[in-house]
């Protein structure tokens, strides 16, 4: 696989996984305007909110992502991973 063809895999899956972070943040934003717009039954109130509280950790986890420690551990995987080894010398 030439640099390139690297190059390019790499944008085609940050543009996934950003869009799959776009995607769960507009599916909350949807969720929170119908839960303020309308009135809850009571007896839903329980899974309205674990319907939210899954969103919010699903958001919090791409978040933690794009700006967390996974991030740059995947930038130096990536690194290491393109690396040459380096021979040990025997004496």
């Amino acid at each position: 696989m030439t640099e390139n063809q690297e190059k390019e895999d790499y944008k085609i899956k940050s543009r996934i996984q950003a869009s799959i972070t776009f995607l769960l943040i507009l599916m909350l934003a949807i969720i929170l305007f119908f839960l303020f717009k309308g009135d809850i039954p009571s007896a839903n109130k329980d899974l309205i909110f674990n319907i939210i509280v899954s969103f919010m950790t699903m958001l919090v986890t791409c978040i933690s992502f794009w700006f967390g420690t996974n991030y740059s551990s995947s930038s130096k995987d990536k690194m290491i991973y393109n690396s040459t080894p380096i021979e040990e010398k025997k004496e």
